[in-house]
């Protein structure tokens, strides 16, 4: 009981707040934003064979997700953005859900949960990306998603393979959801994962075989799961387009080079700075540090030297 009333209240704070944010903000439609917009007007005028024959393009969950509102929309003659932005809402609180039954699992304390929840649906990034048309805000549900599943395989003792199954195919299902939010999970997921295969070595050395193979299980589960559903989804690309890939093929190695070389710049004084300033997004970094400084921050930065 202790632990709702501090969680009710900081969900509810959150929710008026994100109402209000529904009905008194704009999304700002520009760069990636554009592409995202004119993707979901695709899926919902020409549907999902024309997004194949037009790629390999973005990751297909978010577009279809503006597809979606775009459809709603069009019920009353009204906005997509209103729509999307409920939609934005609707997938924080669900986050906030999924983070409260990982914290309740974990065993966190009543006061941290609720700090916790009310930072999350504050947090000056989160609600940029909520009130932003990037894809971005989709991912939290399923990355906490991995996570709560990751736990409760490990901790599941005295069940049997039945119930290891669903918690792979849960599992497998939520890292799907992520990859075809951001492919570049395609590349993390069987390292994240990893840990399940020593785990399982180690149970098994301490003679205690059952659970090594109930965790060998669990793992192999997802990644056939994962890759297999991957490898559907290339092979469609490489049939109608000719690109054996989730999205384009260039776009992962530039990212993960370009963060890379700015991972190993010098962090001094002025950067610590920056990134404070830019947390809450880039018109707040420019009151404080000049537009080449902050630039330099971003993810442009990245971009450039990915390329």
């Amino acid at each position: 009981m202790m632990e709702w009333q501090g969680v009710l209240p900081a969900c509810l704070l959150t929710a008026l707040y994100w109402t209000y944010l529904v009905f008194t903000s704009k999304m700002a439609i520009s760069a990636d934003a554009s592409g995202y917009e004119e993707l979901g007007r695709l899926l919902q005028q020409h549907g999902l064979m024309s997004y194949f024959v037009g790629g390999p393009n973005r990751e297909p969950l978010f577009p279809l997700s503006i597809s979606f509102s775009m459809t709603l929309a069009n019920l009353w003659n009204g906005s997509y953005q209103y729509v999307q932005k409920f939609l934005h809402l609707l997938i924080i609180l669900w986050s906030q859900v999924i983070m409260f039954i990982l914290m309740r699992r974990l065993k966190i304390s009543p006061v941290v949960m609720a700090g916790t929840l009310l930072y999350f649906g504050l947090s000056p990034a989160v609600v940029n990306s909520g009130m932003s048309l990037f894809s971005e805000i989709l991912s939290y549900p399923f990355v906490l998603l991995i996570v709560l599943f990751a736990v409760q395989a490990y901790q599941e003792e005295g069940s049997g393979l039945g119930r290891m199954s669903l918690l792979a195919v849960s599992c497998a299902l939520s890292v799907l959801g992520f990859i075809f939010v951001k492919a570049t999970f395609e590349v993390g997921y069987v390292i994240y994962f990893l840990p399940f295969c020593i785990l399982a070595i180690v149970f098994w050395m301490k003679g205690n075989k059952r659970r090594g193979v109930l965790l060998i299980a669990f793992y192999i589960g997802v990644v056939a799961i994962v890759a297999g559903a991957c490898h559907i989804y290339k092979k469609a690309n490489a049939t109608v387009n000719g690109q054996y890939s989730i999205t384009d093929s260039t776009r992962g190695p530039r990212a993960v080079y370009g963060n890379a070389v700015r991972r190993t710049e010098p962090v001094f004084e002025d950067k610590v700075a920056l990134a404070l300033a830019s947390v809450p997004g880039q018109g707040s970094c420019r009151k404080f540090f000049t537009e080449e400084a902050c630039e330099s921050w971003f993810f442009g930065q990245s971009d450039l030297i990915g390329d």
